[in-house]
């Protein structure tokens, strides 16, 4: 594995030697406008996101290994992927391992909430996330850059424990 730390904020990025595939979880019904902060709360795909868990899984093989968020999206978009996949190929479905570290950012307090209403109600918190999200904090949550240090933890065990492997990562965008 080979580690680049000169990006902004001290940021670092792994470069793994596993065969990665990541994938966003499917559409639910908190990503369609008028949208609301999803954070980590258990909000389900609705049709669409089934639909394109389904259409993904029709170019995929199967992965030697599946990841996911513990987040309901993340679970159900692997979950229709593997089994989608074992019915076109009949490969063996491989264990689905759970790893939190790859969950959603945790939005604290915003959880739950309209993003209009956010905008109206917390005008200098907002716009402090839109200057610079990765260092923006969530009241009573995380930042962007807390998630892409644990996102980067995780990819790097990955490598350790399943190098020559392919593994699909399905978590959050």
């Amino acid at each position: 594995m080979t580690t680049r730390s000169d990006f902004p904020s001290g940021l670092s990025v792994c470069m793994v030697s596993v065969m990665l595939i990541v994938l966003r979880h499917g559409q639910t019904q908190w990503n369609v406008e008028p949208r609301r902060c999803q954070g980590q709360l258990p909000v389900e795909l609705n049709d669409v996101g089934r639909r394109q868990a389904l259409e993904v899984a029709d170019s995929m093989d199967m992965p030697d290994v599946l990841y996911s968020s513990h987040l309901l999206r993340a679970r159900q978009t692997a979950e229709i992927l593997i089994e989608s996949i074992a019915k076109r190929t009949s490969a063996p479905i491989p264990e689905h391992r759970i790893d939190e570290r790859l969950a959603e950012v945790h939005c604290g307090e915003w959880q739950g909430e309209w993003f209009d209403d956010l905008k109206k109600r917390y005008p200098e918190a907002w716009q402090s996330l839109s200057k610079d999200e990765l260092v923006f904090r969530f009241p009573g949550g995380e930042s962007f850059a807390q998630v892409l240090e644990r996102f980067r933890e995780s990819l790097t065990e990955l490598d350790r424990i399943h190098s020559e492997a392919t593994v699909l990562v399905v978590t959050h965008g």
